[in-house]
């Protein structure tokens, strides 16, 4: 038997290798000195570590221990498993060996990271202590098909299925990208490399949207956009559409085979237009203005056809249409109720359009309160200026839409003016100038006038009016005085 040190045999006998271990205790080691003579190294205690210091072997607490060149565990390939403990957890970090996946409080990591834990939060990224750095976390892919994943994270709830994940797909190129966003496995909304918004549908159709424009598709045919500074035109624009939406050429085009119309405020004002007809998809649209709120706050409403209707006149309100007008619907079932009422500017009464549910009859009243009159006298010459009226059997003239073949009874404005003049309003042969629209004017989808409209000044008519009810307190005072003079006639 022989020992050797660095490979020189050191004695032959057991006598020879008992001098050259002699002093040694358990647990100590020998070694090749520089020299090449044996020398000893007196064991460690608990929870060191032998290292290298050069040549020369040395324990050192296992916490300050230094590792200036790799290791490498399971390096013979027989799938062991690496595991460290910490205070209370059994694995606070776990390598497993058959396929490298990494565990943080768990022995089975499924993934190639696996966090388990019961606290919250589970993971921290913590850039607080600089106040020049950030939190960041990178994830990268190297795809080149447009919509190819490029990350993605999954919520679940113990359960196969995602409760809802978080998709990043690359886009047209590689610094584009679109996010997709999940609940319940099923995508709910999109935002593409452009900006725009889906809701409720997992494609965009807006992506030949006119340059500028960023918007929320909601489902499938409802569009809503938002662009300032667009072509020179400073200013907000909004628009809200129902399949329809502006291609790149500033066309206004069918989203899907089905009715359209658009919402577009500009500027300070509003205008609220429709398709017309049911067009097919990606056919062009082009859209009519239904009604229009200006920035004074007047509101138009355009004839349904919008042909020949043209922009508003001078009157706050307008509505242009060849059939039904308006509709007033109570949800009173009995008794009286008003459905229009008008007042002055201190809010005074001056009368109203009212009904009444129980008889379904329709009133027309104007103010009457004795509380606000004075200065009341009996009619005495009733009779006498009921006689000096003029009713007439009569037509009205065929340029102002009369018809020859209808007759009616009638009294001229002026002639009652001379007998009961609170019950007429005009001047006799007053004149007005309207601003006749020719051609409407054509609104873009930034809210810039296309084309002005063409209108043409014209004299007309200003017609009096009359108010037939003044004439009633006339007439029952007639009547009274007929009655009082049959009255005297019979007792005669």
């Amino acid at each position: 038997m022989a020992l050797y040190v660095g490979g020189t045999a050191v004695g032959a006998t057991a006598t020879e290798i008992n001098n050259a271990l002699d002093g040694m205790a358990q647990g100590d080691i020998v070694y090749a000195s520089a020299a090449d003579t044996p020398a000893q190294l007196t064991k460690g205690t608990d929870d060191y570590v032998l290292t290298m210091n050069g040549n020369v072997p040395n324990w050192e607490a296992a916490g300050g221990a230094n590792f200036d060149a790799a290791i490498t565990i399971n390096d013979s390939g027989n799938d062991a498993d690496f595991r460290v403990e910490g205070s209370g957890e059994a694995n606070a970090l776990f390598v497993q060996g058959s396929d490298g996946n990494v565990g943080i409080g768990t022995a089975a990591p499924a993934e190639m990271l696996h966090i388990a834990s019961t606290s919250s939060p589970a993971l921290v990224v913590d850039a607080s202590g600089d106040a020049s750095s950030y939190s960041n976390i990178k994830m990268k892919a190297d795809r080149d098909g447009d919509t190819d994943t490029a990350g993605l994270i999954r919520f679940y709830n113990n359960h196969a299925n995602p409760i809802a994940s978080i998709l990043a797909a690359r886009g047209s190129a590689d610094d584009k990208g679109d996010l997709n966003f999940y609940t319940s496995d099923t995508d709910r909304m999109k935002i593409d490399e452009d900006g725009n918004v889906g809701i409720g549908t997992a494609t965009i159709g807006t992506e030949g949207l006119y340059p500028y424009f960023h918007g929320i598709q909601i489902g499938n045919g409802s569009f809503l956009y938002g662009y300032n500074d667009y072509l020179g035109n400073s200013g907000v624009r909004t628009i809200l559409t129902s399949n329809a939406y502006e291609n790149t050429s500033g066309t206004w085009t069918y989203q899907a085979a089905d009715y359209a119309s658009i919402y577009l405020q500009a500027n300070g004002q509003h205008y609220f237009s429709v398709g017309g007809v049911s067009g097919a998809a990606n056919a062009d649209i082009s859209p009519t203005t239904a009604m229009q709120i200006d920035s004074t706050g007047d509101v138009n409403i355009w004839t349904k056809l919008g042909v020949g209707a043209g922009c508003p006149t001078d009157y706050p309100f307008e509505v242009r249409h060849s059939g039904l007008m308006a509709r007033f619907q109570s949800t009173v079932s009995s008794g009286p109720l008003n459905f229009i009422v008008f007042n002055d500017s201190v809010y005074d009464g001056l009368g109203m359009i009212g009904g009444n549910a129980t008889t379904n009859t329709t009133s027309y009243g104007t103010s009457s309160d004795y509380r606000i009159k004075e200065n009341e006298t009996p009619i005495s010459d009733g009779l006498l200026r009921l006689n000096q009226l003029k009713p007439y059997r009569l037509n009205y003239k065929a340029e102002y839409r009369g018809d020859p073949n209808v007759r009616c009874d009638a009294l001229f404005a002026h002639e009652v003016a001379e007998v009961v003049p609170e019950a007429v309003m005009g001047e006799k042969d007053a004149m007005r100038f309207e601003k006749i629209v020719i051609e409407p004017e054509v609104i873009g989808s930034n809210g810039e006038v296309i084309k002005a409209a063409v209108r043409e000044e014209r004299e007309m008519i200003d017609p009096q009016q009359m108010d037939q009810s003044r004439l009633i307190p006339l007439i029952i005072a007639a009547v009274q005085e007929l009655s009082a003079k049959v009255e005297a006639l019979e007792n005669a």
